[in-house]
């Protein structure tokens, strides 16, 4: 039974246990797969869950603080699509890289860049002009 009132993070709850523990998920690779699992707390109870985590704000999602950590009190957050996007384990640059970036492009080319970060030019180019880690 949904309690209606925390609908968001019962559905939150639901695809966090879904990803990590059915392989049937379209996610499960990505976490189950390779050992993120739910902490006994709250794989089966939604209301310790809620508990720990409190009540979900508009526009915010379910995040693991370390991506390679289960989900488990002090490792989650409610976190924007804009944090979560940074905190991936594919993103390979952290906000210093970000930051040094944008101050190397008077000393040296968007080509050696991308090869010093191992990314690929385009994204040197659209960090260097906001278009990416704007705010950073």
């Amino acid at each position: 039974m949904r309690p209606k009132k925390n609908l968001r993070e019962y559905y939150s709850w639901e695809a966090m246990k879904n990803r990590c523990s059915n392989p049937r998920s379209p996610k499960f690779l990505d976490y189950g797969g390779r050992g993120i699992k739910v902490c006994d707390r709250w794989m089966f109870s939604f209301e310790n869950f809620l508990e720990d985590m409190g009540e979900r704000k508009e526009g915010l999602t379910l995040d693991r603080i370390n991506n390679d950590g289960n989900y488990e009190p002090g490792n989650c957050r409610w976190a924007t699509k804009k944090e979560q996007q940074r905190n991936k384990r594919t993103n390979k640059l952290t906000e210093d890289d970000v930051k040094h970036i944008r101050l190397a492009p008077e000393i040296v080319s968007q080509t050696m860049l991308a090869e010093l970060y191992g990314v690929t030019q385009w994204h040197i180019g659209r960090i260097i002009n906001n278009i990416q880690w704007e705010g950073v």
